[in-house]
């Protein structure tokens, strides 16, 4: 089953929410890096793959989530959008899905994948958590390049590690509490180097993100787990007009 007759598409045209302008075209060659802004009714993406902006509109944890051909992983593209005044946040997303869609040509269908990724559990050695004494909000404290996090529970742990390695990772150790503790830079959001002067020494090279979370007692798990997947069965790479 396509999406085409599932989802936003299963409602009558008239009903379907849809932005007032929207426009999507290729992005400039040569352009680096990549941004998204959703700010009140107004979607940017600015040099995006479509990638990126598929993971956004339905929402998902991971990029991994989204397959289909190399083209949706490589082209970039500038889109913007306005939705109309007052549109409830939680429509933006649909009329996302409904816009690339419709000007993608895609033709698509949901599918229950095993994907690798990483759990985050308990490990062998004392837990080295301080439990917060405080209510305030997640922060995360630089001080002489080292980091510290500051009120955290262990699902965030986990969305940081899912970041810095690019692959899911799901909290699985049993913790519901928030905590404060230690998480320097790892060597692969640094390429291996520390953040401070003395890191042009191999020795002071930053340990990885295995060894740090191995250090709080905790650590991360291969396997395999099932998640949503969005499969892109067909489309047109050439955005329809704007």
């Amino acid at each position: 089953m396509t999406l085409a007759v599932s989802g936003v598409f299963a409602q009558p045209p008239a009903e379907r929410p849809a932005f007032e302008v929207a426009s999507v075209k290729p992005a400039a060659p040569g352009m680096a890096g990549g941004r998204a802004s959703f700010s009140g009714d107004r979607v940017t993406f600015n040099n995006t793959t479509l990638l990126n902006a598929l993971t956004r509109a339905f929402q998902l944890k991971f990029a991994s989530q989204v397959a289909g051909p190399a083209w949706i992983f490589t082209e970039r593209y500038e889109i913007a959008a306005k939705a109309p005044d007052n549109t409830p946040k939680d429509k933006i997303p649909l009329m996302l899905q409904a816009l690339l869609i419709e000007r993608f040509q895609l033709v698509l269908h949901h599918e229950t994948r095993e994907l690798p990724g990483y759990a985050l559990m308990l490990g062998k050695g004392r837990l080295k958590l301080v439990e917060s004494q405080d209510d305030s909000k997640n922060a995360v404290v630089v001080t002489a390049g080292h980091r510290e996090m500051k009120h955290t529970d262990m699902t965030t742990l986990a969305q940081f590690a899912s970041q810095t390695l690019r692959m899911p990772v799901t909290d699985m150790t049993g913790l519901t509490r928030y905590y404060d503790f230690p998480y320097d830079f790892s060597m692969e959001e640094t390429g291996g180097m520390t953040t401070r002067p003395e890191s042009v020494n191999p020795a002071n090279s930053a340990p990885s993100i295995f060894t740090i979370v191995e250090s709080l007692g905790l650590k991360l798990e291969s396997r395999k787990m099932a998640f949503d997947v969005i499969v892109i069965d067909g489309g047109n790479k050439t955005a329809l007009g704007n």
